[in-house]
């Protein structure tokens, strides 16, 4: 009802909050800065979007971030 949403109605977070602030970035396409160590940390991203009625939906991504050590 609402066609593409955008801007602050889609957030993307981390689950790594302690490491980083679970928010990341909102939009559709976001530049995501994720922090990681030396031997690898497991970042899961969930981006959320959430229509003028409140109807949300979401979908979860698995991501390890290694630092170069």
């Amino acid at each position: 009802e609402d066609g593409d949403l955008s801007g602050a109605s889609v957030v993307w977070t981390t689950s790594r909050t302690d490491i980083q602030p679970a928010e990341l970035g909102t939009g559709l396409r976001p530049t995501l800065r994720l922090y990681g160590g030396c031997f690898g940390d497991e970042h899961v991203i969930t981006v959320r979007a959430t229509d003028s009625d409140g109807n949300t939906s979401f979908q979860t991504y698995r991501v390890f971030v290694y630092q170069v050590c």
